[in-house]
C-alpha cells in the first residue's frame, strides 16, 4: 500500500533549484575563464609594451652616445652653419669596427645611418652603403624631428657577429639627428634584438596567471558551496510546496487540482494506450460522496469528521488497483480514475468500495460509526479534453441520482433500474 501511495500521491517537483546552482556554477566557471583571458590579454600587452618603450628608450640613448663619441668621424662641416653626413672610405672599416664592439653591448641587432638626402652613410650591412630610401613614411617622421618605434618579427637577419638568427624579434626605431641650431640633418635607424624576452614574458604571465586562478577558485568553491547548501533548502521547499499543491493534508490523496491533471496525462491525448492489446477501449470514472456527513460533524464533532475522511482515504487505496487514481475531490467527495477499464469492470470497482466502507463500520474516539457512501459512475469513451469533461459531469449526476434513491448505492445514467446496484 506504502508503494502506491508514493505512485499515485507524489510527483517529482521540477529541479528548477538544481538547474539554478548548474547556470550558476557555468556562470562562475565562465567569469573565470573571461577574466584569466582578459587578464593573459592586459599583461601580454602591458609588458610587451613596456618592453617596447624600453627599447625605443634604449634606441634614443644609443643614437645621442654614438654623437657624442663619434661625431667627428661622420660629421663634417663644410662651412659656417653648413653640416654634412659623410663617413670617408678610408675610416669606414674602422668605424664599423668600432660600432660592432659598441652596439653588442646593447643588444642591438643593426644600425643604420641616413644623411639629409635619405642615403645610408652606414650601415653593420655594409651592403646597402650608398642605397637611397626615399618612400619610408617612418623615415619621413624622422626627418621632420620626430622618434618613432615600431614593433617586426623577421623571419631571419644577420646579427653584428654576422650570423645569420632566425625568427628574431625586434623594435625597430627612428631617431632623427639634430645639429646645434636644432635642424635635422639624418637619421639612425636602429634595430634593438628583444627575442630573448619571450620565455620571460611568457613565464611571467604563467605565473601571474596562475596565482590569479588560484586566488579565483579560493573565492568561487566557498560561494559555490554556499550557494549550493542554499539551492539544497531550496529544493527541498519546493518538494514541500508541491507536494501541499498536490496531496490533500488531511487524508494523504491527490487534491481535486492534481487527481484531474494526472487524470488528464494519463487517459487523455496521445498517451492513452490504444496499442497495449489489455486496453478496454474506456476509462472509468468513479465519484463518491459520504452519506450524512454534515450529521457526523454536527453529533461527534469535526475532529472525529476529519477522522473519518482520513480513515476512508485509506480504504478506498486498499479497494483500488495500483495503477488507479484517487484524490480528494472537495469536502467529503473523493474522486477516482480507472485506467482501461470497462462500464461493468468500473461498476464492479464502485461497488467493492461501497462494500468495504458499509460493513465496517469506523470507529473514532470510543465511537463505532457506521459510514455509508453513494457511488455516481460513468465511462470515458473518447481520449480527448471533451470527453474527459463529459464523463466527469455524467459521475457527477449519478452520484446525485445516488443521494436521491436513498443513498449507499451505486448509479450511472446508463440503462434502467434493472442495470444498478442497491445494498
Amino acid at each position: 500500500m506504502n508503494r502506491l501511495r508514493t505512485k499515485l500521491f507524489w510527483r517529482q517537483p521540477e529541479n528548477s533549484a538544481g538547474h539554478f546552482f548548474f547556470f550558476i556554477v557555468f556562470l562562475g566557471l565562465l567569469s573565470i575563464g573571461l577574466i584569466i583571458f582578459l587578464a593573459t590579454y592586459g599583461l601580454q600587452k602591458t609588458i610587451s609594451q613596456q618592453i617596447y618603450i624600453d627599447a625605443e628608450d634604449d634606441a634614443i640613448n644609443i643614437s645621442q652616445a654614438i654623437m657624442r663619441i663619434e661625431e667627428a668621424c661622420f660629421l663634417k662641416e663644410n662651412s659656417p652653419d653648413k653640416w654634412q653626413m659623410q663617413i670617408n672610405k678610408a675610416d669606414l672599416k674602422a668605424f664599423d669596427e668600432r660600432m660592432r664592439h659598441f652596439l653588442m653591448l646593447f643588444k642591438i641587432a643593426k644600425i643604420k645611418i641616413y644623411d639629409e638626402h635619405r642615403t645610408v652613410i652606414y650601415s653593420t650591412d655594409l651592403s646597402i652603403v650608398g642605397m637611397t630610401d626615399r618612400d619610408n613614411h617612418r623615415l619621413e617622421m624622422a626627418m621632420a624631428g620626430f622618434s618613432n618605434s615600431t614593433l617586426k618579427r623577421k623571419e631571419s637577419m644577420v646579427d653584428l657577429s654576422m650570423e645569420e638568427i632566425f625568427d628574431v624579434d625586434v623594435v625597430e626605431t627612428y631617431v632623427p639627428i639634430f645639429i646645434k641650431q636644432g635642424k635635422v640633418i639624418g637619421s639612425f635607424e636602429i634595430y634593438k634584438d628583444i627575442t630573448r624576452y619571450r620565455d620571460t614574458i611568457s613565464s611571467l604571465i604563467k605565473k601571474n596567471i596562475g596565482i590569479l586562478a588560484i586566488v579565483l577558485l579560493m573565492v568561487f568553491t566557498p560561494s559555490m558551496l554556499i550557494v549550493r547548501s542554499l539551492t539544497r533548502r531550496l529544493t527541498i521547499i519546493q518538494a514541500r510546496l508541491k507536494q501541499q499543491a498536490s496531496v490533500d493534508s488531511l487524508t494523504g490523496l491527490l487534491s481535486r487540482s492534481e487527481i484531474l491533471a494526472q487524470a488528464r496525462g494519463r487517459i487523455v491525448g496521445p498517451h492513452r494506450r490504444c496499442n497495449d492489446p489489455r486496453h478496454e477501449g474506456t476509462d472509468g470514472i468513479i465519484m463518491l460522496d459520504i452519506d450524512h456527513f454534515k450529521r457526523i460533524n454536527d453529533t461527534y464533532g469535526h475532529l472525529v469528521g476529519d477522522l473519518v475522511l482520513a480513515e476512508l482515504a485509506q480504504r478506498l487505496i486498499a479497494a483500488l488497483r495500483q495503477d488507479d487514481i484517487v484524490g480528494r475531490y472537495g469536502g467529503e467527495e473523493f474522486l477516482v480514475v480507472l485506467p482501461d477499464s470497462s462500464l461493468e469492470t468500473t461498476r464492479s470497482s464502485g461497488e467493492r468500495i461501497r462494500r468495504i466502507i458499509a460493513d465496517n463500520p469506523i470507529i473514532c474516539e470510543g465511537h463505532h460509526l457506521p459510514i455509508t457512501v453513494s457511488v455516481g459512475i460513468s465511462c470515458l469513451e473518447r481520449s480527448d479534453e471533451q470527453g474527459f469533461s463529459l464523463a466527469l459531469e455524467e459521475a457527477d449526476k449519478a452520484l446525485y441520482l445516488a443521494k436521491n434513491a436513498g443513498r449507499n448505492q451505486v448509479r450511472s445514467l446508463l440503462g434502467t433500474g434493472e442495470n444498478e446496484i442497491a445494498p
